[in-house]
C-alpha cells in the first residue's frame, strides 16, 4: 500500500521548488508576508527528498519515515483560508517530491525560478566557499570549471568538508539543464499550476512580479500596492548573485 500524501480537504499551496540561487529566500519571504498565505516554519524541510540524495534525512525527518503527517506540523497555527508555503528549492529534482505533487494537483501551485546557468554555478560555489567554508579556498573556480567539464569532480573531493556540497556541485550541469526539468514537471502539472520566473525580471521589478505570481494564483495582487520591498533581505539574498564572473 502506498503511503498517504494527501493534503488536508480543501488545503491549497505553494511550493517553490527550484533553483537554489534564484533569489528564491526573497520571493519566499515577500509571499510569506501575504496575509492570505501561510509559511512553514522551516523554509527549505527537505521532507521531500528522494532517498538515495545526501539530502535525504537533512533535517532529521523525512515523509519516508515519519509520514505526511510531519508536512502539516510545519503549518501549525494557519487557518483553514491560508495557503500553506514552503521552499525547498532542491525538490525540482526529486521524484518523491513529484509524486507528492501528483496526489494534489488541484490544491498546489508550484514556483521555478530561473537564472543564467553560468551565474548560478558560479553564485553557489561562491557561496559555499565564502559564507559556508563547504569549499576550500585552495580550489579555485576556473579548476573547478575544468573538472566538471572534463567530468572529473572526484578529483576535488577533498576540497570538499561535505558531501552536500560536494554532491551539489558535481551535479550542477546537469541541475542546470531547465528544459529537461520543467518538461519534466510539465508531465506532472499543468502550465496553470506551474509558475515561471525569472531571476533578471526580479532583480529589476520585484513589486509587477509579485504581483503577477500572485493574481495567477487566485490571490489578492493589491497587498503589493505599497508594500515596502526591503532592500536588506533584497541585499542578503541576491548579494553572491551579482558578484562579477571574472574569477580565473
Amino acid at each position: 500500500m502506498s503511503p498517504n500524501l494527501k493534503l488536508p480537504p480543501d488545503q491549497q499551496q505553494i511550493l517553490i521548488l527550484g533553483w537554489p540561487k534564484t533569489a528564491s529566500s526573497s520571493v519566499f519571504k515577500w509571499l510569506a508576508d501575504h496575509p492570505q498565505i501561510f509559511c512553514s516554519n522551516i523554509e527549505e524541510s527537505f521532507l521531500f527528498v528522494d532517498q538515495e540524495n545526501p539530502y535525504f534525512n537533512r533535517r532529521g525527518f523525512s515523509i519516508q519515515k515519519n509520514g505526511i503527517e510531519k508536512f502539516f506540523e510545519l503549518f501549525k497555527g494557519s487557518n483553514k483560508e491560508q495557503v500553506w508555503l514552503e521552499g525547498t528549492t532542491h525538490s525540482v529534482y526529486q521524484d518523491y517530491m513529484m509524486n507528492f505533487v501528483s496526489h494534489n494537483i488541484e490544491s498546489t501551485n508550484a514556483i521555478m525560478i530561473l537564472r543564467e546557468p553560468v551565474s548560478r554555478i558560479f553564485s553557489s560555489f561562491i557561496s559555499s566557499q565564502n559564507n559556508f567554508s563547504n569549499i576550500s579556498k585552495k580550489l579555485t573556480w576556473s579548476k573547478y570549471v575544468e573538472s566538471l567539464l572534463d567530468n572529473n569532480m572526484e578529483s576535488l573531493r577533498s576540497y570538499y568538508s561535505n558531501i552536500y556540497s560536494y554532491e551539489s556541485s558535481k551535479n550542477q550541469l546537469a541541475s542546470s539543464n531547465y528544459a529537461f526539468w520543467i518538461k519534466k514537471w510539465k508531465k506532472v502539472l499543468p502550465d496553470k499550476k506551474l509558475h515561471i520566473l525569472f531571476f533578471e525580471d526580479i532583480k529589476s521589478d520585484p513589486r509587477n512580479v509579485m504581483k503577477c505570481l500572485v493574481r495567477d494564483m487566485s490571490l489578492e495582487e493589491s497587498f503589493y500596492d505599497n508594500y515596502v520591498f526591503d532592500k536588506k533581505t533584497i541585499a542578503s539574498d541576491l548579494r553572491a548573485c551579482l558578484l562579477p564572473i571574472n574569477p580565473f
